[in-house]
């Protein structure tokens, strides 16, 4: 159970990590034409950061309720006796609430701390966006 999780939270980094690499490629041409309008490289990094703290709470949010919800829904399923029976009592599901909340917030802090090795670069990146954005023309 312990490598299903601790691979369960390496993929979820990674997801976090393309998704914010991919985020910032995608939107790099929007950067170039706010750094022409006037924007700070550091008011673009921050708007990136704010944007990816807002996805990965709302992802790490409805991760742990669906996550709860299966779990309640499914633990009196699979819990059987010996014989295949129903446990007497009846099963009763809890939750760890400290380690789930824990690495919730690990995720979080770590699409912040993506975004932030993302938003370091973001001014050599818009410098090479706006020339090509000249060189269109």
């Amino acid at each position: 159970m312990l490598a299903a999780a601790l691979g369960a939270v390496l993929l979820a980094l990674v997801g976090l990590m393309v998704d914010v690499w991919a985020t910032a490629r995608r939107r790099l041409g929007e950067f170039a034409v706010l750094h022409t309008l006037g924007a700070t490289p550091r008011l673009m990094a921050r708007a990136l950061l704010a944007e990816q703290t807002f996805l990965a709470g709302i992802g790490v949010g409805v991760g742990l309720l669906l996550g709860a919800a299966v779990g309640a829904t499914m633990a009196p399923l699979v819990i059987l006796t010996p014989a295949a029976g129903r446990p007497i009592p009846p099963a009763t599901f809890a939750l760890p609430w400290v380690p789930i909340g824990l690495t919730a917030v690990g995720l979080l802090l770590a699409a912040l701390a993506f975004s932030a090795f993302i938003a370091t670069g973001i001014r050599q990146r818009v410098a090479a966006a706006q020339l090509r954005i000249g060189g269109e023309r």
